[in-house]
């Protein structure tokens, strides 16, 4: 029987990047055209995935890329070795053109040569601590890519993925304050912000005594639309003995709403029950989900346990619908719910969580699809 088709948690690329055609187009356009974004989605949307392709097409450009990840980060000093070394990384020249370039960018510390093969060198910075507390340190850095794209008279884009941990990170207001002073008077330089903890970016992005309030535009990414899930999925299936039927197929999209992750998932999942048989059976789907409901059910009840009572009610409230107008009259008598007012403290503090989204029309739901779900079919006590 074939490998799995369905991959899910790694960053993907190829055919199993589904759909996001049109989400390409607009942020490569924002970003070639010198627009900084902000990305946002929950985790496991696929915004790595995206941005990694939007990287190729601006390749295609000739625009310079360069990607850092602020979720390994946790001080000014790893700030500062990701930051240079990612660029190092990118611009891929040999050692001592390199080392003329690096002198140029960053004046202010010197760069090593170290060897992770036998025979093979590269460059790396670091800094100590001592030094990145001077701003004329860090500008330097978050200036490099703009001297460097004026000096090669390139275009460029900087990446900035789970950018909202720099909140949590050790000077992290001293680095806001710098990367802010440095990027608004870039020219050759368009920058990518994406966050998965909505809260924290709009507080970013969106509080006016921010360094980076009203930065650049702003872009949702939303789940993948039923008609790519079908073709994806379809043709996965199609490649085994046991192909699925249109109605699995929409009962799949149907449980994880489309979700990036957990569509991969239970669909690897029902592949996994139906390798080795002749024919599906309608229990496949079924057996499928529950056994990645038990696997990850110590997470939901960690969640659960970090409850209270109002948060609990109002959140099984609002999973046993598909989007819930939790102010309407209807709903609060329905689910006996209290105040609007009790209602509105309890709202955020779960948005704030991450635990709830909300759409355009203010309606609220539960951002993960199988805690949704877990929520419905556990039957828990407030």
């Amino acid at each position: 029987m074939a490998d799995n088709p369905f991959v899910y948690g790694v960053t993907v690329d190829g055919t199993h990047f589904i759909n996001r055609e049109k989400e390409i187009q607009t942020i490569t356009s924002a970003l070639a055209g010198g627009q900084n974004i902000i990305l946002y989605s929950p985790r496991r949307y696929g915004k790595t995935s995206l941005i990694k392709k939007v990287g190729e097409e601006l390749k295609k450009r000739n625009i310079l890329y360069f990607y850092v990840d602020f979720y390994k980060l946790s001080s000014v000093e790893e700030l500062y070795t990701f930051y240079s070394n990612a660029i190092i990384n990118e611009l891929q020249s040999p050692i001592d053109k390199m080392w003329n370039i690096i002198k140029n960018m960053i004046p202010t510390v010197n760069p090593r040569i170290v060897y992770q093969e036998p025979g093979l060198p590269s460059v790396e910075i670091s800094a100590p601590l001592s030094l990145l507390t001077k701003t004329q340190t860090l500008s330097e850095l978050f200036d490099a890519v703009e001297k460097h794209a004026m000096r090669s008279k390139k275009k460029a884009c900087v990446v900035f993925d789970e950018f909202q941990e720099v909140a949590v990170i050790e000077n992290g207001e001293i680095i806001k304050k710098c990367m802010r002073s440095s990027f608004q008077h870039h020219k050759k330089v368009s920058y990518a912000f994406l966050g998965s903890k909505n809260h924290l970016i709009k507080s970013i992005f969106g509080d006016t005594n921010s360094p980076f309030y009203h930065f650049g535009k702003h872009i949702d990414l939303d789940v993948i639309r039923d008609e790519s899930w079908a073709k994806y999925i379809s043709s996965g299936f199609s490649k085994t003995g046991v192909p699925a039927a249109d109605d699995e197929i929409e009962a799949v999209i149907k449980i994880t709403g489309g979700h990036p992750y957990y569509t991969q998932m239970l669909a690897s999942e029902i592949w996994e029950v139906r390798k080795g048989k002749k024919r599906a059976e309608k229990a496949d789907i079924d057996t499928a989900l529950h056994s990645i409901i038990n696997v990850k059910k110590d997470v939901f009840i960690e969640i659960w346990e970090g409850l209270n009572g109002k948060d609990r009610r109002l959140l099984k409230s609002i999973a046993g619908h598909e989007s819930a107008a939790v102010y309407s009259t209807a709903f609060i008598e329905l689910h006996h719910l209290g105040s609007a007012a009790s209602i509105r403290r309890n709202i955020q503090k779960l948005v704030a969580r991450d635990i709830l989204g909300r759409t355009m029309l203010h309606e609220y739901y539960v951002l993960d699809p199988l805690f949704k779900r877990w929520i419905v079919l556990a039957g828990l006590e407030n």
